[in-house]
């Protein structure tokens, strides 16, 4: 990791040994009394700690001092067919590394059921996914993520929070390559829509072009889902100047 996250301000005042923290302070940095870390509170400043005290297996003592710039969300926001965990972990990690407003998980007609039952929701792994893929960034930002029962349950939130730029990747009725998709390098909202791992049903294709998505492609080779989603990311985010 490349930034020690925490929650709150509190949190940093004493980690305990077996933090897994104070854990990579302790074996993966190799740091001594005196040195210093980057920390970062979840959703706001970045700052420099110093190491109070030697890590030999007591808890770790931290001095803070904070930064006042907080890091800005990227405008883009991921709607996804909820797939399955091991993907959906990925999905987490990569989509805090780029910084993503939003990710909105919806339950796909070509779906499997069961993936929302799975321990990664349940148990809040979920978010030490997005944790770990906001310190591989060197960020604190963390995407807010949501779940709907189905696409067209997911859709009326964006009446609350508009996105101007609306694209869904599709390989078999997009009108455009993804590389074609307009899209302004300012911070105007764009929402990506990736279908779950068996693809779109025709209804779910329909909702979104009834609801104002683009359907583009990313060439002719079938990807996998996290794969569709980091190009698509990638893509857009280039296209507006933030890579």
């Amino acid at each position: 990791m490349n930034l020690i996250l925490f929650q709150k301000r509190s949190d940093f005042r004493k980690l305990p040994a077996d933090d897994p923290r104070a854990v990579h302070i302790r074996e993966v940095l190799g740091m001594q009394k005196g040195d210093r870390l980057d920390v970062g509170l979840v959703n706001g400043p970045r700052g420099r700690a110093i190491l109070l005290n030697n890590p030999s297996g007591d808890a770790l003592r931290l001095k803070i001092e904070w930064g006042e710039e907080i890091p800005k969300p990227c405008p883009i926001s991921l709607l996804a067919g909820l797939p399955r965990p091991q993907t959906a972990r990925k999905l987490l990690r990569e989509c805090a590394s780029l910084g993503l407003g939003k990710i909105m998980f919806f339950e796909a007609e070509k779906g499997e059921p069961s993936y929302k039952k799975s321990k990664l929701w349940s148990a809040g792994e979920w978010h030490r996914q997005l944790m770990q893929g906001a310190e591989q960034a060197f960020s604190t930002h963390l995407p807010e993520v949501s779940h709907f029962p189905s696409l067209r349950a997911a859709l009326p939130d964006f009446d609350k929070d508009p996105f101007p730029y609306r694209v869904g990747v599709d390989n078999y009725e997009s009108t455009m390559a993804l590389s074609q998709f307009h899209v302004n390098d300012d911070e105007t909202l764009c929402l990506l829509a990736v279908g779950p791992e068996r693809g779109w049903s025709q209804d779910e294709r329909n909702t979104l072009r009834e609801t104002g998505f683009t359907l583009a492609h990313l060439g002719e080779r079938v990807l996998r889902m996290e794969t569709a989603t980091i190009a698509a990311l990638s893509i857009i985010a280039a296209k507006m100047g933030l890579m």
